[in-house]
């Protein structure tokens, strides 16, 4: 029962990791009116109604303001929130002008917005995802990962090169072999992947003989020292590389 609702627990991430939108705080000032004095004189203790409009921002023991202009003549405390107002009470007041209908109130409230991801925020979640999955010798879901993040991102190089080695390790060279080429084709000055192309090469036809040489020597000769070292070590004399 226990690791069950450990994988439940780790679906409910995974889809919040995953997600499309992410949510996003900050303060909003929010505005409104007194309508009217419910209870008071004006000063402290006086309840109002407020009209809030249809915010859903304003809470139960939210603190705001009322101004006259631009002067602020009381503090005042939400006790009370409905559809589309509200009831207050002022908490502080110290100036001649009493509080009443038609004043202006204001409120510095914490704002939650969800907003989406942009295109290169979700690849690069999927790429994150398909790092660990690799890591813990997940590959095939690994290899989905990675996929997702190809789709939003048809020129993501780490993405195709993170592929071809889960396709490595599943033994599906020639899936792994075209991700190589891909991402060489995307990097082409990235001379490494003359070598994991002259390995795969290798793997997939079982001899150094074949294909593998050719990447081994071009790869060599854009001064990548594994193809340099194995080039002359499995096909010319040991001896001629130092």
């Amino acid at each position: 029962m226990k690791s069950i609702k450990i994988f439940v627990l780790l679906g409910i991430i995974s889809i919040l990791v995953l997600s499309p939108m992410y949510v996003a705080s900050k303060t909003k000032t929010i505005s409104g009116a007194i309508t009217s004095v419910e209870a008071g004189n004006g000063s402290v203790g006086t309840t109002i109604k407020i009209n809030i409009g249809s915010s859903k921002n304003i809470k139960e023991g939210d603190l705001g303001w009322v101004s006259k202009g631009s002067e602020v003549i009381a503090y005042i405390k939400i006790i009370s929130v409905h559809s589309n107002s509200a009831i207050a009470i002022v908490t502080t007041h110290q100036h001649v002008v009493k509080v009443t209908s038609g004043l202006s109130v204001g409120f510095k409230v914490e704002v939650t917005e969800t907003k989406p991801k942009s295109d290169k925020e979700k690849s690069e979640e999927w790429f994150k995802k398909g790092r660990e999955q690799h890591k813990k010798e997940h590959y095939e879901e690994a290899v989905r990962s990675f996929t997702e993040a190809i789709k939003i991102n048809p020129n993501y190089e780490e993405a195709y090169k993170n592929r071809a080695y889960s396709y490595s390790r599943m033994k599906k060279y020639t899936q792994a072999i075209s991700d190589f080429k891909r991402a060489l084709e995307i990097n082409p000055n990235n001379e490494y992947y003359y070598w994991v192309l002259a390995v795969t090469y290798k793997n997939y036809e079982g001899t150094w003989h074949g294909t593998a040489k050719d990447y081994l020597r071009i790869g060599c000769e854009h001064g990548d020292s594994n193809c340099c070292r194995n080039y002359h070590w499995h096909l010319e004399d040991p001896g001629s590389y130092e």
